[in-house]
């Protein structure tokens, strides 16, 4: 889960506006998901299954990612064509 949520968010616009297509859910499970994988990443260091050393890496992709964008409706396909930021 938290591999798959860091691979989507990392990518380029044009893969994350194709994922949800692919993987045949809205886009805001793009925000979900990964929000849901970034807050286990603390559980999965303290089960030792992952390395403390990549939690600054997890929360530099998160604070850049437009994640809280969830709360404002950003995660959507009209909005997607509307934001700066999604075009490449």
């Amino acid at each position: 889960m938290l591999i798959e949520a860091v691979v989507v968010v990392a990518a380029e616009a044009s893969a994350q506006m194709a994922w949800p297509d692919k993987q045949d859910v809205p886009p805001d499970e793009i925000a979900l998901g990964s929000d849901d994988a970034f807050r286990l990443a603390r559980r999965l260091v303290e089960d030792g299954q992952l390395s403390r050393g990549v939690l600054p890496s997890l929360q530099m992709i998160r604070s850049t990612s437009p994640l809280p964008g969830l709360r404002f409706g950003l995660w959507s396909h009209a909005r997607w064509q509307l934001r700066v930021m999604w075009n490449e």
